[in-house]
């Protein structure tokens, strides 16, 4: 298994981590805002781009594991699953933000999805 005491205590359910190698260095909390400053500087780097563009990203909901960041605790009012739904509805706000700034918007798809489900637990 993985050394998870590198970073701080989930906030509900476990790791569910899996043996296996991993890159030095990542944190799991980085996941959300990292994954969101990406796709916002993809986007606004299209700006003046006269060429259809696509753009994939995928954030960790609505798996384990559910760790929102502490900016979010407590803003659902359902708990840190709940939390953890907010904090990705607030970032992918940043990227439509990013396609409306940039004059892009109106001749852009947006797809969400989510494949399985939560975790039983959530």
């Amino acid at each position: 298994m993985m050394d998870t005491d590198l970073w701080e205590p989930i906030k509900e359910g476990d790791w569910e981590c899996r043996a296996g190698p991993m890159v030095t260095g990542w944190d799991p909390y980085e996941n959300i805002p990292e994954t969101t400053r990406w796709g916002v500087e993809y986007i606004r780097a299209q700006k003046d781009n006269d060429q259809p563009f696509f753009l994939f990203f995928s954030y960790p909901l609505p798996h384990a594991s559910i760790i929102p960041n502490d900016a979010f605790d407590g803003k659902s009012g359902a708990g840190p699953y709940g939390d953890f739904i907010y904090e990705t509805d607030h970032s992918i706000g940043q990227p439509l933000e990013a396609l409306e700034e940039s004059g892009q918007a109106e001749h852009a798809i947006v797809v969400f999805s989510a494949d399985n489900g939560a975790e039983y637990y959530a």
